[in-house]
């Protein structure tokens, strides 16, 4: 009579899968709660720099496609940033709550606006800095 010989695979211990489970958990969570931009553009994180556009300059030199002066009053003091505008600067408006992108010819004084730098800023000042996103916002409807 021939010796029939059975492979057996042991299952895996529980802890294993357990750890499996964990892994895939916590890597969803890193990735749906990334400090990314959301569908929209719009970072999940607090702006670099919010203010009002006080002047524009449209300009064809280098990458950037033009340059904006943001001010703000905050505490009676006076903060300012000259924000570059590149290429690839995402520029979206914000309008009762609902966001699209919009052209950088679209911008105007007096806009209220929320930058986010590229690289990170280490204070206002008068030095140009380019800008990821720029998100024009209603200033009334916040």
């Amino acid at each position: 009579m021939a010796a029939t010989h059975q492979l057996s695979f042991p299952l895996a211990p529980a802890r294993l899968w357990i750890g499996v489970w964990g892994f895939l958990a916590g890597m969803t969570m890193t990735i749906a709660c990334s400090p990314s931009a959301g569908d929209s553009g719009v970072p999940v994180t607090a702006p670099d720099f919010s203010g009002f556009i006080s002047v524009i300059e449209p300009t064809a030199t280098g990458e950037a496609i033009g340059s904006v002066l943001v001010e703000s009053h905050a505490d009676k003091l006076l903060h300012r940033y000259l924000v570059d505008i590149a290429g690839d600067t995402e520029i979206i408006s914000r309008i009762d709550a609902v966001e699209r992108r919009i052209p950088f010819s679209a911008l105007e004084t007096r806009n209220w606006v929320e930058v986010w730098f590229k690289g990170s800023p280490s204070k206002p000042s008068p030095g140009g800095r380019t800008a990821r996103v720029l998100l024009v916002v209603d200033r009334l409807s916040d």
